[in-house]
């Protein structure tokens, strides 16, 4: 479990985030890193809207639905994709307007402050303290310290239960719906981030924002 911080309320309300396309926006660095990888290869370019798209999809399952072979997927993001994306995202990742006041307001008022996100820990971690704000977030949940990935429900269940399991609501931030969806089982509140990557289909959050700084009025109010 994490310490808790000195100001959250143990039984308060856990705001849990995904990071791409909603925290940071990595769309100038992905589309650079995957327009690269699969030109080294020999392989037809995908379009940069079609890797906006699926930002936000666990990396080897991306890079198959952007069209390479189940057989050279690995091969493609460890040796081309993977190692372009760290040499060139400090340069291309930035923060979404108003993330640094949102995640600010979101303490100030005593929310636990969780990133839930698919990328690999040693790529997404970096990028939040190269941006300064990995210290506002008490919790950095990604497939490197977990069995489970999202959007398996259980991946944010363990979240949960790490941080004490005992918070009067729990507020899931994603911009796609696949993401939003791993938080039906657990009674969160959805809130689709409409300004990120994602779109949505059949699901129906309870709120939508188009701008982090919306998140805080929702949160604070003790919005259902």
């Amino acid at each position: 479990m994490e310490p808790a911080r000195e100001g959250m309320t143990p039984e308060g309300a856990l705001v849990a985030l995904d990071l791409d396309g909603v925290i940071l926006d990595t769309a100038p660095a992905n589309i650079a890193a995957y327009q690269h990888g699969f030109r080294l290869r020999g392989l037809p370019v995908p379009g940069e809207e079609a890797i906006r798209g699926r930002i936000g999809l666990p990396a080897l399952e991306m890079v198959e639905a952007l069209g390479c072979p189940r057989a050279q997927a690995v091969g493609l993001y460890e040796q081309a994709i993977r190692p372009f994306y760290l040499h060139r995202a400090p340069g291309l990742v930035r923060l979404f307007e108003g993330v640094d006041d949102c995640l600010r307001a979101l303490r100030a008022h005593g929310a636990c402050i969780a990133a839930c996100s698919s990328g690999a820990e040693e790529i997404q971690r970096p990028l939040l303290e190269h941006l300064g704000v990995l210290t506002l977030f008490d919790s950095l949940h990604t497939p490197s310290r977990s069995r489970y990935h999202k959007p398996d429900p259980a991946f944010l269940g363990e979240l949960i239960r790490q941080l004490g399991g005992r918070f009067s609501r729990v507020y899931l931030v994603d911009d796609t719906e696949e993401g939003l969806a791993m938080g039906l089982p657990h009674g969160a509140i959805l809130i689709h981030a409409a300004y990120g990557y994602g779109r949505l289909r059949t699901l129906r959050p309870h709120h939508v924002i188009r701008a982090p700084g919306e998140l805080p009025g929702l949160v604070c109010g003790g919005s259902g």
